[in-house]
């Protein structure tokens, strides 16, 4: 009797999403070979106070075997790659007086 990962019988079968990457990808021109499921993403920030209530927050990320899940049909699978964002807190309310600062 055949091992059984619990979705089928016989040999493990891919997960309905992972397929569907797979077949997006194969019809943008790609090998439509399954991309890893393993991603790690290493991520740095900070929060910040610039003045009265208002904050700032850098975030530097470097993802390792990023997924296609944003964009499925491109024909090139992601590669590891460096995401620099920033984030600006402004409490208008407090500013205007309108809630307790």
């Amino acid at each position: 009797m055949a091992a059984s990962n619990g979705m089928g019988r016989g040999r493990p079968t891919r997960p309905r999403w992972l397929r569907r990457g797979c077949q997006a990808n194969l019809i943008s021109g790609g090998t439509g070979s399954a991309c890893s499921r393993d991603k790690l993403v290493f991520e740095v920030h900070a929060h910040l106070a610039v003045g009265n209530g208002i904050f700032f927050e850098p975030v530097v990320q470097y993802v390792v075997n990023g997924d296609p899940y944003w964009n499925p049909y491109a024909d090139n699978r992601s590669k590891d790659g460096v995401d620099v964002d920033a984030t600006r807190i402004v409490p208008l309310a407090a500013i205007f007086g309108l809630a307790p600062g």
